[in-house]
Order: structure tokens, then C-alpha cells, then sequence
């Protein structure tokens, strides 16, 4: 009987993860890649490219895809109206660049296979030299996208 009193026995099921529901995601967004880390464990990084198809030829060889991202922007891109938006490190004022910086946001989410339903909160690293109007874009590209987005300056988060 000693040996039974040892014994530890729960009746209610813990739930140590008190986050279930949350996905948490890291974005950098560099000049020339784009890392995504998430709290499922997803690790990815991008080319920070984006490319629109340039005519009817080119929806076609793309199936209808309104926009190929990374690598594969880059290896067609002559077929694609071709964006780079942080090349030099700020999002360029037209309205085509931001629209561009904007997509690969989205695609950088996206990356992280957010599961619906999920409460997604975002920390995204933007370069030093990004103005506040960059930063405010950054804010309305994950708008829909996350529940909370914070924007952080990457030498800080570097620190």
C-alpha cells in the first residue's frame, strides 16, 4: 500500500500551453530577404521581390496567379512587372511600390500558414532607415492580416 500513496494522480488534464490559439510571428523585412519565424516552428526566408504579370501571355504561363514572390519573381522577371520595394532600404512613395511592399507582407504572413481562427499577433522588424510613413504601411499591410502588430527597428531587435 506504501507504493500506491507514492503515486501522483490527477483528475483534471493540465494544459501547461495557455496559447493555444495564438500563433506568434517574427517578420524581418531586409532589403534583399524576407525572414518569417513563428511559433508553430515554421522558419522561412524569401527574396523581398515581387512581380505583377505584364500582359494576357503572362497570366497565362502563370495560370492566373496575380503575383509570383522570391525566387521565382526573380527568375521570371521578364515576364512581370518587377518590384524589389526595399531595395534601398525605405518603401518607395508610388503607389505601385507600395502596393508591392504591401503584397510581400502578406505573402510573408501567409508563409507562416496561419491556421483560421488563430489570434495572430506580428513583430515586424523594418529597416533602420524606414521613414513613419513606411512604418504606418507596414502597420496597414498586416492590419487585416494580424491582431496585434508591433514595428520594430531592426538594430533594435538585432540588440
Amino acid at each position: 500500500m506504501p507504493e500506491e500513496d507514492n503515486k501522483k494522480t490527477d483528475t483534471v488534464p493540465r494544459n501547461d500551453n495557455r496559447d493555444d490559439g495564438v500563433l506568434y510571428v517574427g517578420i524581418d523585412l531586409g532589403t534583399s530577404r524576407t525572414a518569417v519565424s513563428a511559433s508553430n516552428g515554421i522558419r522561412e526566408t524569401t527574396f523581398t521581390a515581387v512581380g505583377y504579370p505584364k500582359d494576357i501571355v503572362s497570366r497565362k504561363l502563370f495560370r492566373g496567379r496575380k503575383a509570383l514572390f522570391g525566387e521565382e519573381a526573380i527568375n521570371k522577371r521578364t515576364s512581370l512587372n518587377f518590384h524589389q520595394p526595399l531595395a534601398k532600404g525605405v518603401i518607395k512613395s508610388d503607389d505601385a511600390e507600395k502596393k508591392a511592399a504591401a503584397d510581400i507582407i502578406a505573402h510573408a504572413l501567409g508563409m507562416a500558414r496561419l491556421r483560421k481562427g488563430d489570434l495572430v499577433y506580428a513583430v515586424i522588424g523594418a529597416p533602420a532607415q524606414a521613414s513613419m510613413g513606411n512604418k504606418r504601411l507596414v502597420i496597414e499591410s498586416v492590419r487585416e492580416l494580424a491582431d496585434s502588430v508591433i514595428i520594430c527597428s531592426e538594430p533594435f531587435a538585432v540588440a
